[in-house]
């Protein structure tokens, strides 16, 4: 069981990663060429450096076993194969409002952190207790991970709740779900990266199409 000051610490933990990104920024100047992308060139390594440790930590060699990709059949290469192929063209013609170095970081260096840090890190310090708890088939660590991804996206919209930022996470909380179940059933963070990357071509390549 865990202890009601272990608990605490471990809300504590997950609030300060959930919002690691904008702490990051405060020390990478807007000078810089591309300063978004930049901030997550390097906040991304360092998310994979703590998960690792963390990994590491809590379950030895055993604890990395969730950067395995099996491939269980051909039939597995084709999401990887049509993912591949929606984020070239996501990066050939990016959405309106967004350069290509916007889209390096919207489908790829983001996706990376952002499924290490939702689906490794705040996975593994709130599943102790939220994998007893269980809603529609899914494990309360699904949708406090969920939550928790819905939220961080305020952050992009520094921190001012308007009408697009309550959009943005409320979607992104949905889609959260459904990486958390992708998650669970592969026991994986890599296939999360995949849909997650996926989905996020997939979204921008819409946005060309409907304007």
């Amino acid at each position: 069981m865990t202890s009601v000051p272990g608990l605490v610490l471990s809300i504590i933990l997950v609030v300060g990663f959930t919002f690691s990104f904008s702490l990051l920024s405060k020390f990478v100047p807007e000078t810089v060429q591309h300063p978004a992308f930049f901030r997550m060139l390097i906040w991304t390594p360092m998310m994979f450096v703590i998960h690792v440790l963390q990994s590491w930590f809590i379950g030895g060699k055993s604890g990395l076993s969730v950067y395995n990709l099996t491939l269980h059949s051909r039939k597995s290469l084709v999401p990887i194969i049509v993912v591949v192929g929606l984020a070239v063209l996501a990066f050939i013609f990016p959405s309106p409002k967004h350069d290509q170095m916007d889209m390096l970081s919207i489908i790829g260096v983001g996706v990376v952190g952002e499924e290490v840090l939702f689906r490794g890190i705040v996975w593994d310090l709130i599943k102790r207790w939220s994998d007893k708890t269980c809603f529609l088939r899914l494990s309360g660590t699904v949708w406090f991970a969920a939550l928790a991804f819905g939220v961080t996206h305020l952050q992009y919209h520094h921190f001012q709740l308007q009408v697009a930022a309550v959009i943005q996470m409320s979607y992104s909380f949905f889609v959260g779900l459904g990486l958390g179940w992708v998650r669970h059933r592969t026991k994986s963070i890599l296939w999360p990266m995949v849909a997650h990357s996926g989905f996020n071509s997939l979204f921008n390549l819409v946005l060309i199409a409907i304007r």
